[in-house]
């Protein structure tokens, strides 16, 4: 019938339309694929013209990671690592060797073996390595064995430390008769008498021994950094004294406690340039938890060390002055799972245990008896009686008005002038106005709010300074362009 007839033709015209769309979607297939492909050859072209020949990419991957991994086996060769402490490392450096670099456990050791690496655990910190050799791993007379031919010998590492002695006695050897020849041909030493944060005044051989300080030096230096605190002075050039005599300073921890801008850290700094030490600060303000003290244990994910293993590798020298700022701001440790982190410094400042303080991240003693330890506090009534008894207490009075003036005029003026790119013609403030601004604009014992007034007049007068040099400069540019004969 008709009827049928027309739903047959229907079926018909569905089925054709199936039909083209999946030849469609059969050719956009298709085409993508193509594209595709055309771009993984392309990418694979590149980087056999790059790698030549199709591995060079992973070979030169594989060439950089034993590079990597030469360069951390000599810097712990040459970080003169103790006994005890060298048989652990180069198991672990042995060890290293053998796990993939894709492991979790690969990344852990390789930092742990870096930090060691980087660690003074000498009293001159660790040998410059340009003495030692070039980066390319050649030596200066001094050839170093490889860990595997050390550590092939036997399971507990005995050997490990006659042949590291016997390198070390080599490039110390080398060093000294590098000093040698430099004295015979009288060169003149460097100035090495700076002491900022993580670069001090040690240099390879690091500091000098107590006995050859000046003590007359030492008041020096404390005289020409800070104006007034005889007491304070003169007992820091006592401590001093007596560590040149018994040639250590092994005596009890100095607290220097006062308000706010009297000089509290700024005498750390004085104390670290009079002795030709490095110098570096560790903030204890707001730190609640035993582990930021003492490290995290490897076996936490972002282990880390703790705050004062870090400071010794930021100093790079273990007989550094590492200044313990706000020491009476630590966290309570009481209702927290962490742990006191004042109970953790009692290790640390006490001069019978601190040569063997352990860090949880390192778990590896180090010796932390010829570091000399400053702390500073505003309020002795935070701070926990057992970390008191560890202390000896100097307390910094506040300034009188008259010293806040000499103050001004010796020291802030000129470091003012200099930070704002000022000339002491463009502004000068004499007694009178620096009185006037201790007087009327400053209530406080230190000299801080001072130092803002000053800053604050000096902003003021480098605004019309500028206009003044701009104003000048084209002036001179313009009658310059007119007697050369330009309109």
């Amino acid at each position: 019938s008709k009827a049928s007839k027309g739903r047959s033709n229907e079926t018909d015209e569905a089925a054709a339309v199936k039909k083209e769309g999946r030849e469609e979607t059969a050719g956009e297939v298709e085409g993508k694929t193509s594209m595709v492909m055309a771009a993984k050859e392309a990418r694979g072209g590149g980087n056999e013209g790059q790698g030549g020949g199709g591995g060079g990419g992973g070979g030169g991957a594989e060439n950089e990671e034993e590079d990597e991994m030469a360069v951390l086996e000599r810097n712990l060769l040459e970080a003169n690592l103790p006994s005890h402490v060298s048989k652990i490392v180069m198991r672990d450096l042995k060890r290293l060797k053998v796990t993939p670099n894709g492991s979790p456990e690969h990344s852990t050791l390789r930092n742990y073996l870096e930090t060691v690496a980087d660690l003074p655990w000498n009293l001159n910190g660790n040998i410059d390595r340009k003495f030692n050799g070039s980066s390319d791993g050649s030596s200066n007379g001094t050839s170093l064995p490889s860990t595997d031919d050390a550590a092939s010998s036997d399971g507990d590492g005995e050997d490990v430390a006659g042949w590291l002695k016997d390198a070390v006695r080599a490039t110390q050897d080398s060093l000294a008769a590098d000093a040698t020849a430099a004295a015979v041909s009288s060169v003149e030493p460097t100035d090495s008498t700076d002491s900022t944060e993580s670069a001090g005044s040690a240099g390879v051989l690091g500091a000098p021994p107590l006995s050859s300080l000046d003590v007359d030096d030492v008041a020096a230096v404390l005289d020409r950094d800070h104006h007034g605190l005889e007491v304070v002075k003169r007992r820091i050039v006592e401590y001093v004294a007596v560590g040149a005599l018994k040639d250590a300073l092994n005596g009890p921890i100095l607290c220097l406690v006062g308000p706010p801008g009297v000089g509290k850290t700024s005498l750390g700094q004085s104390i670290a340039t009079a002795l030709q030490r490095k110098f570096t600060r560790l903030s204890l303000g707001g730190v609640h938890d035993e582990a930021e003290i003492r490290g995290h244990r490897r076996t936490y994910v972002g282990a880390m060390p703790g705050a004062l293993i870090q400071a010794v590798r930021r100093a790079g020298s273990r007989d550094a002055v590492i200044l313990l700022d706000e020491v009476d701001k630590l966290g309570n440790g009481l209702n927290r799972r962490g742990g006191d982190p004042a109970a953790a410094l009692l290790e640390v400042l006490d001069p019978e245990q601190n040569s063997t303080f352990t860090d949880h991240y390192l778990n590896l003693p180090f010796d932390l008896s010829s570091i000399v330890f400053v702390a500073t506090a505003n309020n002795l009534e935070t701070i926990p009686a057992p970390l008191l008894d560890r202390m000896e207490i100097i307390e910094l009075p506040g300034y009188t008005r008259d010293e806040k003036v000499a103050i001004g005029t010796d020291y802030i003026v000129p470091r003012q002038l200099e930070r704002h790119g000022l000339t002491p013609s463009e502004l000068s403030i004499p007694p009178s106005t620096l009185h006037h601004l201790a007087s009327c604009h400053t209530m406080e014992a230190g000299v801080r709010q001072l130092e803002q007034r000053i800053a604050a007049l000096c902003r003021s007068v480098a605004v019309d300074v500028a206009a003044w040099r701009r104003s000048t400069a084209k002036n001179s540019g313009e009658g310059a362009r007119v007697e050369g004969g330009v309109s």
